[in-house]
C-alpha cells in the first residue's frame, strides 16, 4: 500500500482517484464531497454524498 505524508496527501489522492471515475467533487464551506449521480444523460440526480475527509479518516483507521 503506498503511504501518504499526511491525511491531505492521502485526501488529495482520493479526489484524483474519484475524479478518474466520473465522480463530481463539490465542496461545501471548507469541506469537499464525493456526489455520486445516476447515470440519466438528460437529467443526472444526485443518488449520494460522501465527505471525502471523513471517509479518509474511516478508512486510515480500517487499514492501520
Amino acid at each position: 500500500m503506498r503511504h501518504f505524508p499526511n491525511r491531505q496527501a492521502f485526501v488529495e489522492a482520493l479526489v484524483e482517484l474519484f475524479e478518474e471515475h466520473g465522480v463530481r467533487i463539490v465542496q461545501r464551506d471548507s469541506e469537499r464531497f464525493a456526489l455520486f449521480l445516476d447515470d440519466d444523460p438528460c437529467a443526472p440526480m444526485p443518488v449520494a454524498s460522501v465527505s471525502i475527509d471523513m471517509f479518509a479518516a474511516t478508512l486510515e483507521r480500517k487499514l492501520s
